[in-house]
């Protein structure tokens, strides 16, 4: 039976709170921000990336995650959509400092000064 992603992201979401501290729960995560991603809820997908860079005990698996979130985050900054919706300077400066905050654990920084100048000059 093929489900639809709306009901993919929902079955992985319930598995996610089931299978706590688990390799499971890092598996269904990953999934679970790929589907997010598909679904252009880049702020859903680096949260479940952001959970298993921090937690999961696997430091290869905390890379790849770190590495998935620059990569999502430059997306954003680099096609100023999120959700399929244009960001507003506001909603910039909230991803911006949603995810940047843990830079010493994620490495994430704004690469070039579009952004910037964005916000400047709305």
């Amino acid at each position: 039976q093929e489900i639809s992603l709306q009901q993919y992201i929902v079955r992985l979401n319930k598995l996610s709170w089931i299978w706590r501290n688990d390799p499971v729960e890092w598996y269904v995560l990953q999934h679970l921000s790929q589907a997010y991603d598909e679904n252009y809820d880049y702020g859903a997908s680096m949260s479940a990336l952001r959970t298993i860079a921090r937690y999961a005990p696997n430091p290869v698996l905390s890379a790849e995650a770190t590495n998935k979130m620059g990569k999502i985050f430059r997306r954003v900054f680099n096609s100023n959509q999120t959700n399929g919706k244009k960001l507003s300077s506001l909603q910039i400066v909230s991803f911006f400092q949603e995810y940047n905050r843990d830079a010493s654990s994620t490495q994430l920084s704004l690469v070039g000064h579009h952004p910037y100048q964005q916000i400047r000059l709305q």
